[in-house]
């Protein structure tokens, strides 16, 4: 469960340190918010006891709207570090403000001297190579760079992507315990098919997303017509949510995206006084 979600985050932009902020701030809202359902009342000694985080940092949380701005990321990866730099520092900077073209070596100002003042110790061209797969940047003949985005973002997700799959993910997590729930029930939960020509897909596609509809309405109404009869009756009502998810991915082994051209790069002998 948390490899994916690791892969989602760093394609994000965002750090590990980035992460656990963000992680304890949740962590500490989850458990009080199981509090309020069984208890009625917020403990911040029992959060501390279960999260390990400090009671003052768990106040701090708390008195702080869950619709505000995310909290102070200050732990960002060498990668957007060195973006940063390359953005807000007057001696990569055009004229103009934007970020200049620098020579991947030599002296300052170049690639190589801002990763090693903002790259932690990271090799220039490990760093480099990094921001061209990602597409944050460009490399221009054989001796400069330029740069093409403000985080180290990956080209492949955008802003509804990213909508998308913190929906998903928002349904799936929130159910019950799934230790708790599954015991007593068989569940078809995947099914995938070895090998399907691409040509076939958007009628497959359709299909799916055809049949899905009519299913879940069909659940939608009997869940509504349940919940009408239950509720006249005294018993216990409960939370039911339904997904269907689909998603595509290349079969391994037989297509392959080509690795991208990898340039080799040279230094440039500096003269004195040029």
């Amino acid at each position: 469960m948390l490899e994916p979600l690791a892969g989602f985050v760093l394609d994000s932009g965002l750090s590990v340190r980035e992460l656990e902020v963000l992680f304890r701030s949740a962590a500490v809202r989850w458990v009080a918010q199981r509090q309020r359902a069984s208890q009625q009342r917020v403990n911040i000694s029992g959060i501390a006891a279960i999260t390990g985080i400090p009671r003052a940092e768990i106040s701090q949380i708390l008195r702080t709207p869950k619709r505000q701005a995310a909290p102070k990321l200050s732990a960002p990866s060498p990668i957007n570090r060195i973006l940063a730099a390359w953005h807000e520092e007057p001696g990569y900077q055009k004229p103009n403000g934007k970020p200049a073209e620098l020579r991947v070596f030599g002296p300052p100002p170049s690639f190589e001297a801002l990763v090693k003042t903002h790259g932690s110790g990271l090799p220039a061209r490990a760093v480099l190579d990094e921001l061209v797969r990602i597409g944050a940047s460009r490399v221009i003949g054989t001796e400069r760079i330029q740069a093409k985005a403000l985080a180290a973002m990956s080209g492949q997700l955008s802003l509804r992507e990213i909508s998308v799959f913190s929906e998903r993910a928002l349904h799936l997590l929130s159910a019950p315990s799934v230790s708790e729930k599954s015991r007593d029930h068989d569940f078809l939960s995947v099914i995938s098919a070895a090998y399907i020509d691409s040509s076939q897909l958007p009628i497959f596609r359709r299909e799916v997303a055809a049949r899905a509809a009519d299913f879940l309405a069909a659940m939608r109404e009997n869940l509504s017509e349940d919940a009408g009869t239950r509720s006249t009756t005294g018993t216990c009502r409960e939370v039911v949510n339904l997904a269907v998810i689909y998603n595509e991915g290349l079969l391994r082994g037989i297509a392959k995206t080509p690795n991208q051209f990898r340039r080799n790069l040279r230094r440039v002998p500096q003269l004195h006084g040029l």
